[in-house]
């Protein structure tokens, strides 16, 4: 026993006095302590481990006796619990993964081995870093080189904010001039929680007139985030440098927005200092699951020479040539006969778009219009339309194709021109403009209005359909359900264009999701000073300008948190999901279309699973797996003798891709929401019907086709922002043909049968679309179901803050064979850690 006095007390007064003792001690003194070293060093490791000593002590002997609780113990336990569940992610050394998140004060120091002492002057260092940062990227291209995307785009950004691209000059430099100042004054060091209570941060932020902008107040902490050294919790690494990629990725939003918006404002006040730069629309890389390739191996085998108006064999030029890809939709309006274009090795096929022999026409022009390229790609004249050999191993090879190209166009070859489109982003970037900055800054009452007016109309990429032809147009899961949403009826009858229907677009849009959008003449879609617009920002502005609204926030800076990304609203109105309905048209129309075709979802929170999900919504006239295999990186399966299999898993893909598919996503292939699901009272195995509760795609039936896709997969859970860990039982699941998963093995967290995890907090997710997550015990969730279900809280894989899973619901009794039937229900995650033990079970989830 210890001969700690405090454990020697013999009566209850003194193990009282002992833990007062040790109360005025830790808040006097320990709890100061910890506050002054760098959380989670071996020094802090050290002290915390001492504190907690005597007081675990203490709580041995008062359980003892029985005694009871302390008033500020509950407070005290929750502080040490929050602690205890963070040094499970202690940070180790930086890995190159974490290397390409870091910030670029953090990076610059690493790629040039040195290291800028603050000596209470951090403001200081912030700006000679960001100018040593500056002078390097112009004059050392290979030291941009060694910068991830994330850090090249979130540098981008920092230097328009600097020299005042996109907002009014007064702003940057006032920020530029406070820092300055700041950093010829000495101060004590700051470390990153206190600067709200900062009087010299507080000072800076006033002098900086971050109150004026939300885009100037949410790139000036982007500075702070990436240069100054306050800013930086060595060991804590994990969770700031996820602060950081959510931090930047707002910026990214609100800067490109902004951009829109001052593009309009310039050209309508007859300004002329917005110079035509590419939007931005994602600072990730697409598909980041995928392994590139920069070598020939990534190269397509043939090529359309736009000038000799020939296709050409790639291996058979001088010099590996530079190409733009063509993404557009055409075999669902096929017609006979194939017919022989003049440079083409092989019979085209002709359809009922557009006109397969003016293609060679169409794509001179495009190059005269925009000086390049030499070489596109384009399907037609690219892959052999002859399913031989050589064709199967270009659809094999989608994925690289695209991702080396410099440039990938969307070609909308049944819109007519951009106006109403043009119209309604200029209202969205004004609309932005007006409602983030001061009243008086930008005088845009009257602009706003005219713009108004003029975006309600219908937008192009949503064209009017009459009522009795939209479901024979088009049998695919994109027409939106009508519900209590629906802000007008006509909206209703809307179908987007054909190109968002396609399953092989929208492969092509997740390999490239900046592609440019051209119209039937190949004009392509630009703001008002002709900077071009790529898809995934259309949704990012539509994104940003609702989230905007819904908060209600209007004239209000944005104070950032590394730990909390969340806007700080000084009066914060109720949220409001349905501010959308004052939009004018065409906005509202950019919106729908972004929701009935996922693509919003897809492009803010890509992954394989999702694109499976989106899949579900899309049309293909042959077999779906090789339209959407590249995209998702599963294609070992694929080889000619396969085509036109008939083992397909509810009649969608074959089940060869779909094992592929789990075995390489991993747990996340399980962890989508599937609504609707009819989940049956009881359930015989050798009668039932497999419902596919477990996957993520639904049943492809041509007469359900539209209901049973939009309803059935809708989207996967946007919680998952870690590098992930699966639980080990995951990889034993087999998937049958029949849509069913053959479970023997599983990591059971909680079950209603048994008492252990029943008091296990969760975020659990309903499977219903009217349903919002509920944050309860899984004692308490259960007791709200029908009596006698037997449920199963099963862990699927885990993050760097929590672990997440299915809940399974047995829906018969063991049969002689002792197999239990279940159905997936809902969805949860938790903030315990430790993975439960593998159990052998004998499960067919239905």
């Amino acid at each position: 026993m210890s001969s700690n006095p405090m454990i020697l007390a013999q009566s209850d007064e003194a193990i009282e006095a002992c833990y007062d003792k040790w109360l005025l001690k830790f808040v006097n003194k320990d709890y100061p302590l910890l506050d002054e070293l760098d959380t989670f060093s071996p020094s802090w490791n050290n002290l915390w481990q001492s504190v907690w000593e005597s007081y675990d002590a203490l709580e041995t002997l008062s359980k003892e006796r029985h005694m009871a609780q302390r008033f500020w113990q509950v407070e005290t336990d929750n502080y040490r619990h929050e602690f205890e569940l963070s040094r499970q992610n202690e940070s180790g050394p930086m890995t190159r993964f974490e290397w390409d998140r870091c910030p670029l004060g953090l990076r610059l120091e690493q790629l040039l081995d040195t290291k800028m002492e603050h000596r209470n002057r951090e403001w200081g260092v912030a700006l000679k870093r960001a100018a040593r940062f500056e002078r390097l990227i112009d004059e050392q291209p290979s030291f941009k080189a060694c910068l991830s995307l994330p850090q090249q785009v979130s540098w981008t950004l920092l230097e328009e904010w600097w020299s005042a691209k996109y907002q009014d000059l007064s702003l940057s430099k006032a920020a530029r001039a406070s820092m300055k100042a700041a950093a010829s004054s000495p101060a004590p060091p700051m470390r990153f929680y206190e600067w709200r209570s900062s009087r010299g941060v507080l000072q800076v932020e006033r002098s900086s007139l971050i109150e004026k902008s939300l885009y100037h107040s949410t790139l000036f902490y982007l500075f702070l985030l990436e240069f100054h050294p306050g800013y930086w919790e060595p060991y804590m690494k994990d969770v700031y440098l996820d602060g950081l990629q959510r931090v930047r990725k707002l910026a990214l939003a609100y800067a490109s927005t902004q951009k829109l918006g001052y593009a309009s404002y310039a050209a309508l006040k007859g300004l002329s200092d917005v110079e035509a730069t590419a939007y931005i629309g994602s600072n990730q890389e697409a598909c980041p699951w995928l392994q590139s390739s920069s070598d020939d191996q990534g190269m397509p085998f043939f090529l359309w020479d736009v000038s000799n108006r020939r296709t050409e064999i790639v291996g058979d030029l001088d010099e590996k040539p530079v190409y733009w890809c063509v993404s557009h939709t055409w075999g669902r309006w096929r017609k006979a006969p194939a017919i022989q274009i003049d440079g083409v090795p092989w019979l085209v096929p002709q359809n009922d778009r557009f006109t397969v022999s003016d293609l060679p026409n169409h794509l001179e022009a495009l190059q005269q219009r925009g000086g390049e390229p030499l070489f596109i790609w384009i399907d037609l004249f690219c892959i052999p339309q002859d399913r031989s050999a050589k064709a199967d191993e270009e659809i094999n090879r989608q994925a690289l194709i695209f991702q080396n190209a410099s440039r990938c166009l969307s070609w909308q070859n049944d819109v007519i021109d951009w106006s109403v489109t043009r119209d309604a982003l200029t209202w969205l970037g004004l609309s932005f403009l007006q409602t983030t900055s001061v009243p008086g800054l930008y005088d845009l009452h009257q602009n706003l209005s005219e713009a108004y007016a003029k975006s309600q109309r219908c937008v192009e990429l949503f064209p009017e359909k009459d009522a009795k032809n939209v479901i024979q147009d088009h049998i695919t899961g994109l027409h939106q359900a009508r519900n209590d949403y629906d802000i007008a009826y006509v909206d209703s009858l809307r179908q987007p264009a054909t190109w968002f229907s396609s399953l092989w677009t929208l492969q092509e849009a997740m390999l490239c999701p900046d592609m440019y959008l051209v119209e039937r003449n190949w004009t392509q879609l630009t703001d008002s000073s002709g900077s071009l617009i790529p898809l995934n920002a259309i949704f990012m502005f539509v994104d940003t300008v609702e989230t905007i609204w819904n908060n209600g926030i209007a004239y209000r800076p944005y104070r950032g948190s590394v730990v909390d990304c969340s806007i700080d609203l000084r009066k914060s109105p109720p949220f409001n999901t349905k501010q959308y309905v004052k939009w004018p048209r065409a906005a509202r129309q950019l919106r729908e279309l972004g929701i009935v075709t996922r693509m919003r979802n897809l492009f803010d929170s890509p992954s394989p699973t999702t694109v499976l999900i989106a899949a579900n919504l899309r049309e293909c006239t042959g077999d779906r797996a090789p339209a959407i295999m590249s995209a998702i990186g599963v294609t070992d399966w694929y080889d000619s003798a396969r085509a036109g299999v008939k083992d397909l898993v509810l009649n969608s893909y074959p089940l060869a891709f779909v094992r592929e598919a789990a075995s390489k996503l991993g747990a996340t292939f399980y962890y989508s929401v599937a609504w609707d699901h009819k989940i049956p009272r009881r359930y015989q195995v050798f009668r039932g019907k497999y419902c596919g509760s477990m996957l993520p795609f639904s049943f492809d039936n041509a007469e359900t086709r539209v209901v049973s896709r939009h309803f059935g997969v809708s989207s996967v859970p946007n919680n998952i922002i870690y590098e992930i860990d699966d639980h080990p039982a995951a990889s034993s699941w087999r998937i049958n043909v029949d849509g069913s998963v053959s479970i023997i093995s599983a990591g059971i967290l909680a079950s209603s049968n048994i008492s252990t995890g029943m008091n296990l907090k969760m975020c659990i997710t309903i499977m219903s679309p009217k349903s919002e997550p509920q944050i309860c015990s899984f004692q308490e969730w259960v007791s709200r179901l029908p009596k006698n279900r037997v449920v199963y809280a099963v862990s699927l894989l885990r993050d760097a803050n929590f672990q997440h899973g299915i809940i399974l619901q047995s829906v018969s009794k063991k049969t002689v064979f002792l197999l239990e039937s279940v159905v997936r229900i809902d969805i949860f995650h938790t903030r315990t850690m430790d993975f439960p033990k593998t159990s052998f079970v004998n499960w067919l989830a239905i």
